[in-house]
């Protein structure tokens, strides 16, 4: 899992948290 990313990526928030959306879906 991409944990990390929403640290790294904090701009791109957005597109991590609706991946995560959907994967939780």
């Amino acid at each position: 899992m991409k944990h990390f990313t929403l640290y790294q990526g904090s701009l791109d928030i957005p597109k991590i948290y609706s991946q995560w959306y959907e994967f939780a879906k």
